[in-house]
């Protein structure tokens, strides 16, 4: 947590977020695990696999607005809503 954001476990009712923040092909052309075009049922399924202890990551928020996922399996792995975009929000 910080001045501005919060980091969350993923929840059943966060999958319409994650599923419009990862399909825009300009967030997911740079991550090598995601599908796209990233479907609800992605969503679904890796709300799950963290819930389940398979993944390891979490949301971060901006108040209300998903800004993007951290996590950390082998290595550590993040991405940012094409909205979340030069605001520093990366290295905070």
């Amino acid at each position: 947590m910080t001045e501005r954001l919060t980091l969350r476990a993923m929840r059943p009712q966060d999958a319409s977020a994650i599923t419009v923040a990862l399909n825009d092909i300009e967030v997911s052309k740079w991550l090598t695990v995601v599908p796209y075009p990233y479907t609800l049922a992605d969503a679904e399924w890796f709300i799950n696999e963290c819930a389940e202890g398979r993944a390891n990551a979490w949301l971060i928020w901006h108040g209300d607005q998903l800004v993007g996922t951290v996590g950390m399996d082998d290595e550590l792995g993040y991405w940012l809503a094409r909205a979340a975009w030069g605001k520093g929000f990366a290295t905070e």
